[in-house]
């Protein structure tokens, strides 16, 4: 019965990524626009976003083993839609700029303007003429083949009213191919503890990723090795690609596979500790301030059980204020409850208000609130979430974030009985990001 309490998480991170946003910051938002993985959507999901993460959205979404960037982060594309933050589980803002158009104001809005200008051109010099009396022009060294583009630190804690807390820190390092790739190597450690009945786990992941440009379309992918401090050592893959269709639209796909690495219940059940999750993605810029996102995610878990996953958000901008509704639903082939939630008619409707301004020249805030309701075995209650994120512009090549969320999903009758608990799920969640570029 335990092991079902941490199930619920898929709730509420499917919450926190109704309540994510649309924008995004040129030089020092800390979202990552990448097109190719929603669950990183936990942190920027408002959060690991989708780790607004598909990815936050997918491995909060194996509440089918105990469990909870929906990564949400997300994984369908990374788009901290606000915020995911959001993600990769957790915000990482490390190419933002590959979608940013050049501005003076520190936090842009890259949306609206030239999202597509994925290739530059440069100017041909003329050769001097034989007449001129200028010293011919020196040809311009070759770039290095691999250089230091920036490194990341990403830090969580995450506590739960089932008592689970998940604490991290995750350190990486960008370079940057002479081509315009990229390559990534991220570390660190992710502690689960507290979680009643079952030993804490620490687990010591390393991924390695590759990220470049193929003719238009934007091309991500990552293999991951996961060491428990107490459990064997397991390997999980991701990818995702986006392609620009139209001047205002563009689309993707996103893949992952990866060990239900958010609770120690759910690394201690053999059969149903890895799940795939994969599906399309769609971002359209309607106009200057409306915007819409959408993906869906099908998930496989090993116990053979299968369902989705989908996410829509229209958003109005209003000057610094902006109002959104989205809408999630969930729904698996068999419902496993009161073990496992994976329920097979779930739904998620709310109302957003925004507002993002500057404090000063250096620090930007951003808060929303989102009221609504959910649907559950025929039972509608009550949905709460808000957020507040605070990003500073540290120096020309540093800056930072930290955001704080809370959300709320009200019980209903069925799951009062089998659990006894006063709320379906609740979360406290903070994410921050420091990162310098070079």
């Amino acid at each position: 019965m335990q092991r079902f309490n941490f199930q619920y998480r898929l709730a509420l991170v499917i919450w926190a990524l109704s309540g994510v946003g649309l924008q995004a910051t040129a030089e020092t938002t800390p979202a990552e626009i990448s097109f190719t993985s929603v669950a990183e959507i936990e942190q920027g999901l408002s959060v690991k976003q989708v780790e607004a993460s598909q990815k936050f959205l997918s491995v909060e979404l194996d509440n089918s083993a105990d469990n909870s960037k929906v990564a949400t982060n997300l994984p369908a594309p990374q788009i901290d839609l606000d915020n995911k933050a959001v993600v990769e589980r957790v915000t990482s803002v490390n190419d933002l700029e590959n979608f940013a158009p050049p501005s003076d104001r520190w936090v842009g809005r890259p949306e609206l303007t030239s999202l597509f200008n994925l290739n530059s051109r440069s100017i041909a010099q003329s050769p001097p003429s034989e007449n001129s009396k200028e010293s011919p022009i020196e040809p311009t060294p070759p770039p290095p083949d691999i250089t230091l583009d920036s490194f990341v630190t990403d830090f969580s804690y995450q506590s739960d009213n089932f008592n689970l807390v998940i604490s991290s820190v995750e350190p990486s390092v960008i370079f940057r191919l002479a081509n315009g790739n990229k390559l990534s190597l991220k570390t660190g450690a992710v502690n689960l503890r507290d979680q009643p009945g079952f030993q804490a786990v620490t687990i010591y992941p390393v991924r390695v990723g590759w990220e470049g440009n193929i003719e238009r379309a934007n091309v991500k992918a990552g293999i991951t090795l996961n060491t428990f401090s107490r459990l064997p050592s397991s390997v999980g893959f991701d990818a995702g690609v986006s392609i620009p269709v139209l001047p205002n639209l563009i689309v993707g796909a996103s893949f992952e596979r990866t060990p239900m690495k958010y609770a120690p219940s759910t690394l201690e059940i053999p059969g149903t500790t890895t799940y795939s999750a994969y599906g399309p993605n769609l971002l359209w810029l309607i106009d200057r301030d409306t915007s819409l996102f959408s993906f869906i995610s099908f998930i496989d878990i090993n116990d053979g059980n299968s369902g989705s996953i989908s996410f829509t958000k229209l958003k109005r901008n209003f000057g610094q204020f902006s109002v959104a509704g989205n809408v999630v639903t969930t729904s698996y082939a068999k419902d496993s409850a009161p073990f496992i939630f994976t329920p097979q008619d779930f739904m998620i409707y709310n109302g957003e208000l925004g507002w993002q301004g500057d404090l000063t020249d250096f620090l930007n805030l951003r808060a929303q609130v989102n009221l609504g309701e959910q649907r559950l075995r025929g039972e509608w209650t009550n949905a709460l979430y808000y957020e507040f994120q605070l990003t500073a512009k540290l120096s020309p090549t540093a800056d930072a974030f930290i955001n704080y969320s809370f959300g709320k999903l009200s019980q209903i009758s069925y799951f009062r009985a089998a659990t006894g608990a006063d709320d379906l799920y609740s979360r406290t969640l903070i994410v921050g990001q420091l990162r310098f570029r070079f």
